[in-house]
This record gives C-alpha cells, sequence and structure tokens, in this order.
C-alpha cells in the first residue's frame, strides 16, 4: 500500500483592497510536516519546491510561512531553502 511520507498545505490570500496598499497575491504555508523516519531525504524541500510551483501557478509572487523563532532545526531549515524574515512578531506576557 501507499506510505505518506509529508504533507504541505497552502493556502491563497490578496492583499485587502485597502487605499494605499499595493495589490499582490501570496501563498502562506499553513502546515509543513514530514514522517519523522523520512526527515533529512529532501521531502519537505520537494514540498515547498511544489507548493512554490503551485502558487506561481495561481499568481502568486510569494511564499510565505511562520517558524518559532526557538525552534532552531527549523529555522535553519528555512534558510537553506531560501526563505527570508519578512515581518517581526512582538508579544507582551500578561
Amino acid at each position: 500500500g501507499a506510505t505518506t511520507v509529508g504533507l504541505i498545505e497552502v493556502q491563497l490570500y490578496d492583499t485587502p483592497r485597502v487605499p494605499g496598499l499595493k495589490l499582490e497575491r501570496r501563498a502562506y504555508i499553513e502546515e509543513l510536516i514530514v514522517a519523522v523516519k523520512w526527515r533529512k531525504r529532501g521531502c519537505a524541500r520537494a514540498l515547498i519546491d511544489e507548493a512554490a510551483k503551485w502558487a506561481r501557478g495561481r499568481d502568486a509572487n510569494e511564499l510565505l510561512l511562520s517558524v518559532w523563532e526557538g525552534n532552531r532545526d527549523a529555522v535553519s531549515f528555512y534558510d537553506a531553502v531560501g526563505f527570508a524574515p519578512l515581518t517581526r512578531m512582538l508579544r507582551r506576557t500578561l
């Protein structure tokens, strides 16, 4: 039977039609999962490449995702596959 190695979920988002904002379409990776025994074999990179191809085919000009700053392995991986910081999210403990 078939084995599920990984999963990627991507959503398209258009810039809101607000005066002063440039209209753009972006693709956002909502979820990226690779089974533990299949990691470090290029599966995540292949899923991201396919997501990028899919998004370009739907007129998206950027591929975005969020990663927790403390997740060093993920941050290193995303750096290696060409992602760069875009925004900064701040928090304040209550």
